[in-house]
């Protein structure tokens, strides 16, 4: 046959041989990846590989959309052997909540993300993830974020409850991103969000020495001296409240606590 008719010839051959059936295309071999009753295919980690925290994985029907999401697991096995990347804690099922979640924890775009915003998504995420972990994100109802947020304003207040809310928010955005849930569509969104009061108490110089003077006669020095810094450098609750004294010094046997960045000015 002549090259130029081959070049004609080839391309409606094999678009042909394509549509009649993709499994004659090639004998395809996946590690771990096997299919039951000739049409469903599954992910089969090793006794060795479950104990580094991977599970059988339920690929769906045998055909590239199920290989791919075998190579996938594969790929993620072989990089956790070699130490790249840590082994899941836990398997969600494919197109989940979780599984979404662990996919966009991969990604460049949360890595680049600041520390204090990836510790605040953690946060969310350990409401979120006991009720709809294994859920896929289409079935979730407002009914069901609604008693969700609920019951969170009453076992954790209003603030992790605001926080959870906020964090599902965003996560809704990332898996419509996925396509696995319809864009602008989150249910949530008519939950009104109830705000953390704001603080009102005022403190006076004589009652903050009253307290550092109990304190330090109490025995406890560190909270004297906790007290004493926070009120002479206005530093917020938030910033000198979870404050841990470090051990002593073998250089200097005093009690010393960390650095809380620049001294801001005197309030009085």
């Amino acid at each position: 046959m002549p090259v130029s008719v081959q070049r004609l010839v080839w391309p409606l051959m094999l678009a042909t041989y394509l549509r009649s059936d993709w499994r004659a295309l090639a004998s395809i071999k996946l590690k771990h990846y096997v299919v039951r009753k000739g049409k469903h295919g599954y992910w089969l980690p090793t006794a060795k590989m479950r104990a580094m925290g991977f599970q059988i994985v339920s690929c769906g029907q045998d055909g590239p959309d199920a290989w791919a999401i075998a190579r996938e697991w594969e790929e993620r096995y072989q990089r956790a052997r070699k130490g790249l990347e840590k082994a899941p804690a836990r398997v969600y099922p494919t197109g989940s909540v979780g599984d979404g979640f662990e996919r966009f924890r991969r990604s460049n775009e949360w890595k680049s993300k600041p520390p204090r915003t990836r510790e605040d998504w953690d946060r969310g995420w350990k409401y979120i993830d006991p009720v709809f972990g294994d859920v896929d994100p289409k079935t979730v109802t407002f009914e069901m974020l609604d008693r969700w947020y609920g019951r969170l304003k009453t076992t954790k207040g209003d603030g992790e409850a605001g926080r959870a809310l906020k964090i599902w928010r965003a996560l809704y955005n990332v898996l419509a991103g996925m396509k696995l849930c319809t864009p602008e569509a989150d249910p949530s969104q008519i939950i009104r969000k109830t705000g953390v009061p704001g603080r009102t108490e005022t403190w006076q110089e004589g009652e903050v020495v009253r307290l550092v003077k109990a304190a330090w006669r109490a025995g406890y020095r560190g909270l004297a001296c906790v007290i004493a810094v926070a009120w002479d450098t206005a530093l917020p609750r938030s910033t000198s409240a979870p404050l841990p004294p470090r051990r002593p010094s073998p250089a200097a046997p005093t009690w010393r606590l960390p650095a809380t960045g620049p001294r801001r000015a005197n309030p009085r």
